[in-house]
């Protein structure tokens, strides 16, 4: 085993704890600190689609890149909402102008059975203006940074550098 090996098995390591937190739906720092569900419990747009907390479409979750040297592991994600959900956020944001659509109920007939079944039709296209809105996104930490490390993701890399080390010991490559 070769430095360049140490660090990509402490990428793997960290890649895994990351999406371990998105599968624990909490934060793994010496115990697990889950993650606060927001609203008051009413249905929201993204409801039916969600798969748990910060997992809509998955982009978040599978938007981790690393980029491993011999001296260093650094991960980023290119998902631009990544840090304001792991650090938390308070404070107005921008809304570019953009089209809403509309939609509303139709009903189709079936000739055959003489039933009619109800569809979503698109009723209209209304623009919107550029606007900011206050914002208030919960802390729902998934890395580790300097002022919240993770007790759980230190021990496993330690052990990663301890097995190094151990066998470098026995091929014979270190001497004391």
């Amino acid at each position: 085993m070769n430095l360049i090996s140490l660090m990509r098995n402490i990428n793997r390591v960290t890649l895994r704890y990351i999406d371990d937190n998105f599968r624990a739906q909490g934060y793994q720092a010496n115990t697990l600190i889950p993650w606060r569900k927001t609203g008051s419990g009413k249905e929201n747009r993204f409801s039916q689609k969600s798969n748990g907390i910060l997992i809509q479409t998955g982009r978040l979750r599978r938007g981790f890149q690393s980029s491993v040297t011999p001296s260093s592991v650094i991960i980023s994600n290119a998902a631009p909402y990544a840090n304001m959900h792991n650090q938390g956020f308070k404070g107005a944001i921008q809304i570019k102008a953009h089209t809403r659509r509309t939609f509303g109920v139709g009903k189709v007939a079936n000739i055959e059975t003489k039933r009619y079944r109800s569809i979503k039709v698109e009723t209209g296209i209304h623009p919107v203006k550029a606007h900011s809105r206050n914002v208030e996104i919960p802390r729902r930490q998934f890395v580790p940074t300097a002022n919240r490390p993770s007790g759980i993701l230190n021990a496993a890399i330690e052990k990663e550098i301890n097995n190094y080390v151990m066998s470098q010991f026995k091929s014979g490559k270190i001497h004391i």
